[in-house]
């Protein structure tokens, strides 16, 4: 498990779900932030459940041409001024390759920045799976006749059975479904479902998680989010 930390820059109206999509093991010293406007499809449940113990952050942005671009490589601009020459990586998730000219840019005026470009979250696993279809690949056959081996038999485990979903995974999951079939949008969404996993153990969750709706999206919006998931807190 590496202990750098990495920023991926998810360009949500270029990848969609499929971009979100990771195998691999995600843990605090990775950072997502996924940038999007009212335009794009809406965030699956299922994928957003997987950050609940990551750094997460939704950013809704206004509507127009090459607009998330910009604001995207805007804050791409703005961690590496902000980290400076602490070892990070920074990981741009999109199928647009004009990305690859700011990377560029970006490597000429900080030459120890670690900064790449990918199609989607899981581009280990695509890498693996390639560096795996050259090995099978059929080399220069012998002509000695190989011989013949004795294999000795193998018990084969039984399958491990699949582990069991943590309570604030499934209480994420809660929140998100709820908010979702109100029609509330991706952002609302995200900071609703992490805030009640972050205080639902508080002694006066109720009134905090009110609080706090009410300090992001004023009262009468702060309520209507808090009418639908205050529910969600007595479990």
């Amino acid at each position: 498990m590496s202990n750098v930390e990495t920023y991926y820059l998810i360009d949500f109206e270029n990848v969609n779900n499929a971009g979100l999509i990771c195998s691999r093991h995600l843990d605090y010293h990775d950072h997502i932030h996924i940038f999007s406007t009212k335009n794009a499809p809406k965030i699956s449940i299922e994928i957003l459940s997987n950050f609940h113990s990551v750094d997460y952050s939704f950013h809704c942005l206004p509507a127009g041409k090459q607009s998330l671009d910009m604001h995207l490589t805007a804050y791409l601009g703005y961690l590496l001024g902000t980290n400076g020459d602490k070892k990070c990586k920074y990981v741009i998730i999109s199928k647009d390759n004009d990305y690859d000219n700011v990377i560029t840019f970006l490597k000429e005026i900080h030459r120890s920045a670690d900064i790449a470009r990918h199609p989607k979250m899981d581009y280990t696993s695509s890498a693996k799976k390639k560096n795996a279809e050259k090995q099978e690949k059929p080399g220069l056959i012998s002509r000695r006749k190989p011989r013949e081996k004795t294999v000795a038999a193998v018990e084969v485990p039984a399958p491990s059975e699949k582990p069991a979903i943590s309570p604030v995974m499934q209480l994420n999951t809660t929140v998100q479904r709820t908010l979702s079939r109100a029609c509330f949008n991706n952002e609302v969404i995200a900071y609703a479902a992490s805030l009640i996993c972050k205080h639902h153990k508080d002694e006066n969750a109720k009134q905090v998680v009110l609080d706090l709706l009410i300090d992001k999206y004023g009262f009468t919006e702060g309520n209507k989010v808090y009418r639908h998931v205050k529910n969600c807190l007595n479990q």
